[in-house]
């Protein structure tokens, strides 16, 4: 993102930005009320109210703020703040509590901790549902909203001397000089919600997950998140080591606990919707477990869960509310490789049997999900909110497994990522919920976390780990859908559409590495489905893995809903809450999901080089505020210019300049339809050297009986895939096809590094965005590939006013652009 000073009538394609701001913690209050109670303890753990000597922590001690709490090689102990907050000390750790600021009426406040090393796991409370709780570590600024969060500060040399300020004390105590002890390493890692790890260099943000951030130099930008290799090697450290004694000189009585708040702070207190909603699926309540020795014996299993259960001794079997024992669940059982003989010209493919099966049946007992009939059987672990676990316990029709889950605070979906330990950790997956068969919303908008399912070890929906999966820097995934009456009749202008959309940077200059998913869809349904309305769309999409490659095209990768063996798509007790995409397909005609699967295709191998793949996504429902909030049906014109790539029969063109026709903003057009929430554009583009053919575009429609082409959710969200009424056009052939989307700005990371922090700010009137997919003749003789190109486009000025305005002005802003750096392209 390039500083940029412009003077009159300079004309540049540009995005709205503002300036950037700092934000500080507000230093911390020196009283030292009660803040929470000691809910769990192992020896050695000690605590420190301020202007008093260390005491020996035992449960039900009171909490103070500004208390020191130090833990030793066998030391352990869990704090319950009034908020309903719980934070988890390992051995070997230190921390303070910092501030605690809580309005018990309107379940707001702030919490702050000073960790200097140790291992700690927090998980969300109240505050942390609308303000961001706060750990400084000597490396990093950690800040956890919505969820859990595990942090570990471990020193970089154990033989260093200690202190690491480059002072010891001598004889006498005189200071001496000695070697400069390097920081501790700062490891945070996020449960579910979001994490930010901030140093004095920049911010990153953990919106996925099971994904870390490792900070070693706290004058170097934090690094982008990547997959833990070992999620639950914390474990143990944060587990009790089996003294009933809670650390006390005399075993607690229940008369002992009792006389504290434990119950209060931590009997029924169901935390509440992140707002606004966060990565992945929301916060979730604590489970209650029945068989507390099965916990004990597989502590991985409900390490998300047993916040407050191993304390208070609760017992009992599912929730009281939402899904229980009687609940029948369906879904859908995935192993590698679920499909075969894909056909390039459909993407529709063949059903591996045994790896590919949809059923219903399912039941909850005891905190696992087992279901047992003739086609499938499973036993897995089933709690609320994002979990991990091993292979104790579970079956499926491959054997035992482990990985990774997430299950609805209600328990009425759950879905789990899979690996066979038995067949060489083969991906699997499963999903079960309790099938909606409720009414649906007529209007409105409502807001999906949506999370990356099979094959797994993705952090983006509908792309591989291979073509994309793997690149850092996106916003946080959320699927939105704008609802309409019509469910049923086409061709109807009006349609309840959905829409998701990536646009992921790593990385700057020649290290860069990018990609943007579109994925626009429909929610209908019809005779043949029963009106079980599903979801039904494509996808598209570019990946550029390196700087110096041509871009890949993906296509496909998430499509129709997943579905049980009864035909539902939506679950869940109350509402349509949430939903599993698939790449599978439906036909033009009705609501019938055929096999199908998505593709990438590299440019210099057009013409057979293609590898398939399946993915699986799944969501579940949040709250999106300002979402929806302005939808206007207008027109609005602007330019199109960037960095595009071509093919020509065998010769290929890495690198062109693509821009508007005779460039006037009349030839690239934006229209909206709030009534219909339906969108079109037409794009009509010239190569700047004149040595590649004319090319117009148009995406979307705001007419006609094509379902899932177009999604105009708010004035700030929408995207449009190529229409399908009408042909693209290349150079003289105007039977053109397209593989190509429009997505606005909405979806792309002002945080990420390529804007180095730069605030956007809120146009009314004009807005922007990218382009990326491919374009080409009837014969396919030539082709034109877009990867990230920017547009901008707004509602222009009637000629009277821009008559009258005279003068000359000055303006300072930035730039978003395609850069060709010798053979390097990205975007800056």
């Amino acid at each position: 993102m390039r500083k940029l000073t412009a003077s009159k009538y300079q004309r540049i394609l540009f995005a709205c930005l503002g300036t950037a701001v700092a934000v500080g913690l507000a230093a911390p209050s020196a009283s030292a009320q009660r803040i929470g109670v000691a809910s769990a303890v192992n020896p050695d753990a000690s605590g420190q109210p301020p202007g008093r000597e260390f005491r020996l922590i035992q449960v039900g001690n009171d909490m103070v703020h500004n208390e020191r709490i130090v833990t030793d090689t066998r030391g352990r102990t869990q704090l319950l703040f009034l908020d309903g907050s719980a934070l988890t000390i390992g051995p070997n750790s230190e921390l303070v509590l910092d501030e605690f600021v809580y309005d018990p009426v309107a379940k707001t406040g702030t919490l702050a901790f000073s960790a200097t090393k140790g291992l700690f796991r927090y998980v969300g409370g109240r505050i942390s549902k609308q303000n961001g709780v706060s750990f400084n570590t000597p490396t990093a600024l950690i800040g956890i909203r919505g969820g859990i969060g595990t942090i570990s500060i471990v020193p970089a040399d154990q033989a260093a001397a200690a202190g690491g300020n480059g002072l010891a004390s001598g004889q006498g105590g005189a200071p001496v000089q000695v070697a400069q002890v390097p920081p501790p390493v700062t490891t945070a890692r996020l449960g579910f919600g979001e994490m930010s790890v901030t140093t004095g260099a920049g911010r990153q943000l953990i919106t996925q997950p099971g994904f870390e951030v490792t900070i070693v130099n706290p004058d170097l930008p934090p690094p982008p998140p990547v997959l833990s290799q070992s999620p639950g090697a914390d474990q143990s450290g944060l587990e009790g080591t089996g003294d009933n004694s809670g650390g006390a000189s005399e075993t607690p009585t229940n008369e002992d606990v009792a006389e504290t708040q434990l119950t209060e702070l931590g009997s029924g207190n169901v935390p509440e919707a992140v707002a606004p909603p966060q990565s992945g699926p929301p916060p979730a309540a604590p489970e209650k477990t029945a068989n507390v020795a099965e916990k004990q014996a597989n502590p991985t299993n409900a390490q998300q869960n047993q916040v407050l259960d191993d304390t208070l001794g609760t017992t009992g079997g599912d929730r009281n509310t939402g899904a229980t024992s009687s609940s029948t669940f369906g879904g859908r059982y995935l192993s590698q490789t679920p499909f075969s003989n894909f056909d390039f010209n459909t993407s529709l493919t063949s059903r591996v049997s045994a790896r590919n099966i949809n059923y219903t049946g399912a039941r909850l007992q005891n905190g696992f999900a087992s279901l047992t009939d003739g086609s499938v059987t499973y036993r897995l672990p089933a709690m609320a909110g994002s979990f991990d676990f091993d292979s104790s316990n579970t079956n499926t029709p491959f054997g035992a497994v482990s990985g990774q889950g997430f299950g609805a605070n209600d328990l009425s979906f759950f879905y789990w990522n899979l690996r066979e330990v038995s067949h060489s950790n083969n991906p699997a997956s499963v999903f079960a919920g309790v099938a909606y068969g409720g009414s649906f919303p007529s209007s409105g908008i409502s807001a999906f976390s949506l999370a990356p399912g099979f094959p797994g070890n993705s952090s983006i929906p509908a792309l591989p780990n291979a073509y994309g999966g793997s690149i850092s820097g996106a916003l946080d995934h959320r699927l939105f859908i704008a609802w309409h009456a019509n469910k049923t009749t086409f061709p109807d202008d009006g349609r309840s559409v959905a829409l998701f959309g990536a646009i992921a940077i790593d990385g700057t200059g020649s290290s860069q590495r990018s990609t943007m998913v579109t994925y626009t869809d429909t929610v209908f349904g019809d005779s043949h489905s029963n009106n079980r309305l599903i979801v039904s769309g494509f996808s598209r999409g570019s990946v550029r893995n390196s700087s110096t490659s041509t871009p890949l095209r993906v296509d496909g990768g998430l499509g129709a809903t997943s579905l049980d063996s009864n035909g539902y798509a939506f679950f869940g007790e109350t509402g349509p809450d949430s939903l599993v995409l698939s790449s599978d397909i439906t036909n033009s005609g009705i609501a019938q999901v055929q096999n199908a699967a998505g593709f990438v295709q590299s440019l210099e191998n057009t013409s057979v080089e293609v590898a398939s793949f399946f993915t699986e996504a799944y969501a579940h429902k949040t709250t999106a505020p300002n979402v929806g909030s302005s939808r206007t049906t207008r027109t609005m014109n602007g330019f199109v210019k960037g960095i595009a790539a071509a093919k020509s029969g065998s010769t290929i063109t890495p690198a062109f300049i693509v821009e508007n026709k005779t460039r006037l903003p009349s030839n690239f057009t934006i229209s909206t339809n709030a009534t219909t929430n339906r969108a079109s554009a037409s794009a009509s583009l010239v190569d700047f050297a004149e040595s590649q053919s004319d090319v117009t575009i148009p995406f979307g429609g705001l007419t006609g009986s094509h379902r899932a082409r177009t999604s105009f959710i708010d004035d700030d969200t929408f995207g449009m895939r190529d229409s399908f009424s009408t042909s693209v056009t290349v150079g003289a052939d105007t039977a053109g096809t397209g593989r190509i989307a429009l997505l606005s700005s909405a979806f792309f990371n002002t945080a990420g590094a390529v804007n180095n922090n730069t605030t956007f700010c809120s146009c009314t009137h004009t807005k922007w965005g990218l382009i990326s997919g491919e374009v080409r003749s009837s014969s396919f003789s030539h082709r034109q590939r877009f990867h990230l190109v920017p547009w901008v486009a707004g509602e222009l000025g009637s000629p009277t006013i821009i008559a009258a305005m005279t003068g000359t002005a000055s303006y300072s802003g930035h730039v978003f652009a395609n850069i060709m750096n010798g053979t390097a392209q990205y975007v800056d």
